[in-house]
């Protein structure tokens, strides 16, 4: 429990816990009904709950939705970096590695992360990936700039290791941009796993994640021994962690 909410009254964090089972519930009917088959209605009935009581917490469904995606977000940084925590430690003991595959090897990683949610939590990343899908904007511009510091949280680490990885600044314009390249390329592929079933499995997702990560290191100038032996030390973590 973090400063702020204990520093809340008995009745604010009450309405505080409350707001949090409706969103509990509205995540759960978004994996299993997508985000058209989302409706107030249907949040009352699962909380047994008047439809107006949930009006005095989400005026629209709109607001409703703003809510859970910044929550996705969130949920999908602390996830992120959970587990290039874990992978740091594992990095740092593997015998023989170099500053440069280990900090490659992370960037690798909080892209496979990334793609792996879907599978991992589909109802988060359904609503993650309607925020980067859709042509047009869904958020108005203030809830529009709330999720872009949550993103910009997101990138940090990888910008942190592309600026170690390359010896320059976090804030250099050049690890921002590789940064949303690499979320920009993982975001595609994640769009043509659904395809995977009726290809072979040279073009599946998975295995164009792997040439998109070699494709990315090569046009930003490394050498193939170092992106190598990064994504060996990848695919070493995902067998120590039991994704193989």
């Amino acid at each position: 429990m973090n400063e702020e909410v204990k520093k809340l009254g008995r009745r604010e964090k009450r309405r505080l816990a409350r707001r949090e089972q409706m969103l509990e519930s509205a995540m759960h009917i978004v994996a299993q009904e997508g985000l058209d088959g989302l409706t107030i209605a249907k949040i009352a009935k699962s909380l047994d709950a008047a439809v107006g009581a949930l009006y005095r917490y989400f005026p629209s469904k709109d607001d409703l939705i703003v809510a859970l995606q910044k929550r996705a977000l969130e949920e999908f940084q602390v996830s992120l970096y959970e587990e290039l925590a874990r992978a740091g430690v594992y990095f740092e003991g593997l015998e023989g590695s170099e500053v440069e595959s280990r900090a490659l090897a992370r960037v690798f990683l909080a892209g496979e992360v990334y793609f792996l949610d879907a599978v991992k939590e589909p109802s988060r990343h359904r609503l993650i990936d309607a925020i980067m899908s859709s042509p047009q904007p869904l958020l108005p511009d203030e809830d529009a700039l709330d999720a872009a510091k949550i993103i910009g949280k997101i990138l940090e680490p990888i910008e942190e290791s592309l600026g170690e990885l390359l010896q320059l600044d976090r804030e250099d314009i050049l690890c921002k941009q590789k940064s949303f390249i690499l979320w920009a390329t993982v975001h595609g592929l994640d769009h043509f796993r659904k395809r995977d079933r009726i290809l072979p499995e040279a073009l599946h997702a998975q295995t164009l994640f792997h040439v998109s990560m070699r494709t990315l290191g090569i046009g930003w100038g490394l050498h193939g021994e170092l992106i190598e032996g990064a994504l060996s030390m990848l695919h070493s973590y995902r067998q120590h962690v039991g994704r193989d």
